[in-house]
């Protein structure tokens, strides 16, 4: 009889990612969509001033990672529309 082994949910942790640099936000759109899809990301803010990249942003990451929690840093408080 075999046993099967449960794929372990692995927990990631980022900040101050600002997005709104275009360079920083290629970056995170180039981590490959599949490998992360059963895995969590922190999130841990300072990701723009910017509502719609704050928002462009998180969109991206929940398309590479399965769970997403995102907490708001200095940059997130005063976002602006």
């Amino acid at each position: 009889r075999s046993l099967s082994v449960a794929r372990r949910l692995r927990v990631f942790g980022i900040s101050d990612v600002h997005t709104d640099w275009p360079e920083n936000f290629d970056q995170l759109r180039d981590l490959p969509v599949g490998p992360y899809s059963e895995d969590a990301l922190l999130l841990a803010g300072d990701v723009s001033h910017d509502l719609s990249r704050v928002l462009s942003t998180l969109e991206l990451l929940k398309q590479r990672f399965g769970h997403v929690f995102f907490v708001p840093g200095n940059h997130d408080v005063y976002v602006s529309q």
